[in-house]
């Protein structure tokens, strides 16, 4: 009967430490993998904490995508018709101020949406209309939109200024307004207002 060797804890342990002492590639494959275990845990608690500070609103809620709005003063005769009346409106904002300005005189010809009247006839067509760097802004239309039109002395006026006090007050870059026809300089619309040079706001013609 073979007799079982009995077990020597120190012989083992001596054993065990010459194949570590005789393999030190063991020992830092060990340390490798430490590291790489290490660097996994903080990439992971990175990922968490980022990730906790995004509530549900955050990621749920759609961006805005509303645009800006202003109020704009338009200038519409009266009832009576001897003074304009500004009209207020909430309209979209246009950084642009050219885009900005064009509407503005879309929505002069297109009349009040209140009380008073128009004082540009239906049949107006804007040529063009720019701003110049010294501020001045030229309103061009074509001269058949004003035939017909029973132009007094006092509505022709109120036609002008409807242009002039609402660009101006409406606008930042602007501080005077020069009319033209068919991209020429004109005198006048109707032999009252003179149209020669490029007129400044004159709220006297409002109430």
């Amino acid at each position: 009967m073979t007799t079982r060797p009995a077990w020597n804890k120190n012989s083992d342990s001596v054993a065990i430490n010459a194949v570590v002492t005789t393999c030190p590639g063991i020992e830092v494959l060990s340390k490798l993998f430490s590291k790489l275990l290490l660097v996994i845990f903080l990439v992971a608690c990175f990922h968490i904490e980022a990730n906790a500070g995004r509530t549900t609103s955050d990621k749920d809620t759609p961006a805005d995508t509303r645009a800006e709005t202003t109020v704009v003063h338009l200038y519409f005769g009266a009832e009576n018709g001897n003074y304009l009346r500004a009209e207020q409106r909430s309209i979209t904002m246009e950084p642009d101020e050219v885009v900005f300005g064009r509407k503005l005189l879309k929505m002069l010809v297109e009349g009040p949406r209140k009380s008073g009247r128009a004082v540009l006839p239906e049949t107006t067509r804007l040529r063009t209309f720019f701003i110049k760097a010294d501020g001045t802004a030229y309103i061009d239309f074509e001269s058949p939109s004003f035939k017909g039109w029973p132009f007094s002395a006092i509505s022709e006026f109120l036609a002008v200024y409807s242009l002039v006090d609402t660009l101006i007050v409406n606008l930042d870059k602007v501080d005077a307004v020069k009319i033209m026809l068919d991209g020429k300089e004109t005198m006048t619309l109707a032999g009252h207002a003179d149209l020669s040079r490029p007129l400044v706001a004159d709220m006297m013609w409002v109430r």
